[in-house]
């Protein structure tokens, strides 16, 4: 009667849930989150933040705990950047080289938009000029199509045409006799057949291809053979030799010039520019830079290689290296030539020349450009108080040093004694007698690791790495083993170069060793790790030193912080969203934190009851947590008098707890 009753169930549920949930108010976006002497902090500010985390990271900034982490960063570079504009770290030169070196990239962009990727006119007369220069682009192959039989041998090609002859059905005459795959797998038709030599399905056959370019149309042909088989063929049609149309080709052509254009513009605006700023390349210093030892031309780094008019603007030897750099290996071979890498070096102040001429034509009066300068001093001012309140105030004397590996030179500075064995393993004592006999044979002669080797091959049960255990460490555990003290036991009271008595291991199989090489234990010494120390207590000290600094400038700033004004940032939509999206990634406790949200924080008898209902779902469908579904369901019921969910609530309850066999039985 019923069939698969609980599928249809859900189904039914999943309709009820996509009915649209009311949203929440929107936070204003002037309201407060935070106050500091000289700043507020507003919603719009905490946007604008999160607007600039990756997008793979921004949904675990949509939660409440998420908004509050951001929050507090905020809070705590306002307040470094009040404190940088006290100590006149914003006067520093450093701050404006900062903004320049980082803001070139944008203008660059900026600029390049503006003058190369601009709308470009390409006449009709530019297209046809291009058709006719290159006509035999547009060519159209001559082709034939043929239907096609390649039989195993002369008796079923006979047997095959004689067939056709007699009109018998070609699908049945194919079906029967031919051997080739391709052309069986397409009813025999074989299509584009271009007359070059290579027959599609077949391969290359000039002596084929040539039988189908002069056979009449529509008759048979065959049996015919050639070295690649015996064939029958039908040459259903012939295309002959065209010319594709300009009006068929004319948006290819179109978008085949407009690069070319694009190029012409761009390297015309370069020579314009080059005039301009009376840009000079000085070869003979470009002569002395050895791209085959970039580290020898520290010498020689500050020399300018491109000079201009304008003493802003040039290129060094360091800017051309460090481009130089960024180039992945294979491709620097072509710049080898030092031809080449004369044009390389040039085209380093093409950059320069735009950003120039980008600041000469105002695109940094452009408001995303004064937007970006604003952040780029904001952040350099940050980051240069951080360096002198945090990184420069911390230090790490030579005690410190000393007594932190003083304290964990066991623990960490001190190499385990290992030994490397060969294992020779069996699975009956007379074997192992036999072997190991073999073996102190082999002991005393000269150049006996291919003996010791041809006896692991030849009678050992384990023989992966010819049974060589490169570390064993004095802690009962044997290498691709396990856990094994008899057998740890018997490799350490074993003397190296000696074979140990034979022994049973954990798996009851019958093993000897022999110990090639031991390697005592030893502790790396002092010098060879400080540094090392230094780097981990500068970064823990920093660390300390933050925290100290952080609570120091948030009493001096008077930083104030309301977390609690986010409490219903996220709309109930945008809740459900962001639930359904884990769900969707198999995260099903952060769906759940998604749903307790707007059960917190939008009880309106509608948002909340669906919120709860799923998050009971979700422990039941995807958490198999009985105990807490039929608990958060029975909530449902209590909380909520009525709804639409109530009756698929009870009967989710009354099958988690084994009420309703109907729901798993087919009928």
């Amino acid at each position: 009667m019923f069939k698969n009753v609980k599928k249809l169930f859900l189904i039914g549920l999943m309709i009820i849930l996509s009915i649209q949930v009311i949203s929440a108010e929107e936070i204003a976006e002037d309201t407060v989150l935070g106050t500091l002497t000289n700043t507020v902090i507003t919603k719009k500010t905490l946007d604008f933040k999160i607007s600039k985390i990756p997008p793979m990271y921004v949904s675990r900034y949509k939660t409440i705990d998420g908004q509050k982490k951001v929050l507090d960063n905020i809070c705590v570079e306002e307040a470094f950047y009040q404190e940088g504009l006290e100590l006149g770290i914003d006067k520093k030169d450093v701050v404006e080289l900062t903004i320049k070196d980082n803001i070139k990239p944008i203008m660059t962009r900026i600029y390049r938009d503006k003058e190369f990727k601009k709308e470009i006119v390409i006449t009709n007369e530019m297209k046809k000029k291009y058709y006719n220069e290159n006509i035999k682009d547009f060519k159209i192959n001559p082709s034939y199509s043929i239907l096609y039989i390649q039989a195993k041998d002369n008796e079923d090609a006979a047997k095959a045409r004689a067939e056709i002859d007699n009109d018998v059905d070609f699908i049945d005459v194919l079906n029967k006799y031919s051997i080739n795959k391709y052309s069986k797998d397409r009813g025999g038709d074989i299509s584009n057949i271009a007359n070059n030599g290579y027959i599609r399905g077949i391969g290359k056959d000039l002596v084929l291809d040539s039988l189908i370019a002069t056979s009449e149309l529509k008759t048979w042909i065959g049996p015919v053979e050639t070295e690649k088989g015996i064939h029958l063929f039908y040459v259903k049609s012939f295309i002959p030799e065209s010319t594709k149309k300009f009006s068929d080709v004319e948006k290819s052509i179109e978008m085949k010039i407009k690069p070319f254009v694009e190029s012409q513009n761009y390297y015309k605006k370069v020579d314009e520019l080059v005039e301009k700023y009376a840009v000079e390349v000085h070869e003979d210093i470009i002569k002395k830079i050895n791209i085959l030892d970039l580290a020898s031309n520290d010498k020689i780094k500050e020399e300018k290689v491109i000079t201009s008019n304008r003493p802003d603007v040039f290129v060094t030897v360091a800017q051309v290296l460090n481009k130089f750099k960024k180039i992945q290996p294979q491709e620097r071979e072509k710049y080898m030539n030092p031809a080449e890498f004369l044009g390389f070096t040039k085209a380093s102040i093409e950059d320069e020349l735009f950003y120039l001429d980008a600041i000469t034509k105002g695109y940094d009066k452009d408001e995303r450009v004064q937007s970006d300068i604003e952040l780029l001093r904001k952040n350099a001012i940050m980051r240069l108080t951080y360096t002198s309140l945090v990184q420069e105030a911390t230090t790490v004397d030579e005690n410190e040093i000393e007594t932190y590996y003083n304290n964990n030179r066991e623990e960490k500075y001190t190499n385990k004694a290992y030994r490397k064995v060969q294992t020779f393993v069996f699975d009956n004592k007379k074997l192992a007698k036999k072997t190991l006999k073999k073996a102190k044979k082999a002991l005393k002669k000269d150049n006996n690791e291919q003996i010791f080797t041809s006896l692991v091959k030849e009678f050992s049960l384990e023989t992966k790495g010819n049974g060589i255990l490169k570390r064993v460490y004095q802690d009962g555990t044997i290498p691709g083993f396990g856990k094994d003290e008899k057998y740890s036991k018997e490799i350490w009271k074993t003397y190296p170069g000696a074979l140990s008595k034979i022994f049973q291991n954990n798996k009851d199989q019958y093993v000897f060793v022999r110990v090639i090489s031991d390697v005592p234990l030893s502790v790396r010494p002092f010098d060879e790790v400080k540094e090392n120390i230094k780097n981990r207590l500068k970064k823990e000290n920093e660390k300390k030193k933050l925290e100290e600094v952080i609570k120091e400038l948030n009493v001096k700033h008077n930083v104030k912080k309301y977390p609690e004004r986010l409490e219903i940032k996220l709309s109930a939509r945008e809740l459900f969203d962001l639930a359904e999206e884990s769900q969707k990634k198999k995260k099903f406790n952060d769906a759940i934190m998604y749903y307790d949200q707007i059960v917190k924080n939008h009880k309106n008898n509608s948002d909340d009851y669906k919120a709860m209902f799923m998050k009971a779902f979700l422990y039941a469908e995807d958490l198999q947590n009985k105990e807490e579904a039929i608990k958060t369901f029975e909530n449902v019921l209590k909380k909520f008098p009525k709804g639409e969910l109530h009756e698929s609530a009870e009967y989710m309850i009354k099958d988690l707890k084994g009420e309703i066999d109907i729901f798993n039985t087919d009928k």
